[in-house]
């Protein structure tokens, strides 16, 4: 007896986690359209306008982070959906597509792109929506200049190094600059920054020097967050202590005496809650104690240290 299976099974063919899914047809793209939550695709390597289309119907946010490649008329076909999108996995943009981004209102998220070119760049500065480029680990003079026009705030969490001329024209822009992936900076990098530091993280370094220090605090208020950084030495310590805003140094374990008493004329509220290695160190938390302002590790209230680390 022939048996007559059916053609489509709806469960096996569109799962309930999207991100399983390693290839789309019009209609299955249609239907997941209409579904109420976000559309993630991490595994959907390549789609084409017709499928773009059906998706661009949905209501929610799409997240094409599988893609590794758009062409311009798929940008184009995901048009009709004006929420922010997220295409993560592409890596260069072809001909054409950053003028097709650019023509998008909302959120863009390109944050695997490892390179663009200035002219790239300033088409999706100018573009009404943010954009997201934390993929990028360097940039140019040319490329910072257009990505200056940007209107909104800029990530650029993957830049490992930064230069003097680019920093300088990064300056032009005039909303929070998010650089969380410089491990450090040059002095005259720093003395560029420090111009704007109200609106720039740089909440990485995880080096700083007695001259870095001194760019970034001068004329500023500003907290200054150095969490990853995990050693600090006299100099450094002093410099500071002069600084007119807070200071977070929580990556720091252990600190000399003599960096402590660096620290201790500082003023404007200082947090050193990861000394865990200064345990067996009281002459470090005597001087320490004494700094108006200061929060320590939990166990120096409590009186329960534990074991040093």
């Amino acid at each position: 007896m022939l048996l007559l299976l059916p053609a489509v099974v709806a469960a096996q063919e569109l799962p309930e986690d999207t991100d399983q899914i390693r290839k789309l047809t019009v209609k299955h793209a249609q239907r997941l359209a209409t579904r109420e939550v976000f559309l993630s695709f991490d595994r959907l390597t390549q789609i084409d306008p017709e499928i773009a289309a059906a998706l661009a119907t949905h209501k929610g946010v799409l997240l094409l982070n599988g893609l590794t490649e758009v062409s311009e008329d798929v940008v184009d076909a995901l048009s009709a959906n004006t929420l922010p999108i997220y295409l993560n996995g592409v890596r260069t943009l072809e001909p054409g597509v950053a003028e097709a981004l650019a023509a998008r209102p909302a959120w863009v998220h390109l944050d695997g792109l490892e390179q663009i070119s200035p002219r790239d760049a300033l088409l999706l500065a100018k573009r009404p929506g943010g954009v997201s480029l934390n993929g990028l680990t360097k940039i140019d003079k040319n490329t910072a200049a257009a990505l200056a026009w940007h209107p909104h705030e800029l990530n650029l969490n993957g830049l490992v190094e930064l230069s003097p001329d680019a920093a300088s024209m990064l300056g032009g822009h005039n909303h929070w600059l998010y650089l969380d992936g410089l491990p450090q900076i040059e002095p005259e990098t720093a003395a560029i920054l420090s111009l704007r530091l109200h609106r720039v993280r740089l909440n990485n370094l995880k080096v700083v020097t007695p001259e870095v220090v001194e760019a970034l605090r001068k004329g500023n208020t500003v907290p200054l967050s150095l969490d990853r950084v995990t050693e600090l030495n006299v100099q450094a310590a002093a410099a500071l202590a002069r600084h007119q805003g807070r200071v977070s140094l929580n990556g720091l374990q252990l600190i000399t005496p003599e960096t402590a008493a660096a620290l201790s004329p500082h003023r404007a509220g200082l947090s050193m809650r990861g000394l865990d290695k200064n345990r067996n160190h009281p002459q470090v938390f005597d001087i320490l104690a004494a700094i108006e302002g200061i929060a320590l590790p939990d166990w120096f209230y409590t009186g329960v240290a534990g074991p040093a680390k």
